[in-house]
């Protein structure tokens, strides 16, 4: 593997999983167990366990795809993000 497939290969790795850290903190901020952030990612049991192993720093599972994971992470972080929004109860609501 050349140093340049090779550079953008660890690159996408790591841009993979700092965008699966913070969907785990988001999920850890909501309170929402493993199985749940798995069901909101729309993964089998499976899929789960390989991207778990890939956020430890083991292989990219080959599904879903990259992009498509992406795509489902940022998703599922915005429905956690609006849902947490809406269950904030406003200043002075409460006098």
């Amino acid at each position: 593997m050349s140093y340049a497939a090779y550079a953008l290969t660890n690159g996408n790795d790591e841009v993979a999983r700092g965008q699966l850290r913070l969907f785990d903190e988001l999920g850890t901020q909501a309170s929402l167990p493993p199985d749940e952030r798995r069901r909101l990612l729309s993964l089998s049991e499976s899929e789960w366990a390989a991207w778990d192993r890939f956020l430890r720093d083991g292989p990219m599972p080959a599904w879903p795809r990259l992009p498509e994971m992406l795509m489902r992470v940022g998703s599922a972080a915005h429905r956690i993000t609006t849902a947490m929004d809406c269950m904030r109860v406003p200043a002075g609501v409460m006098g």
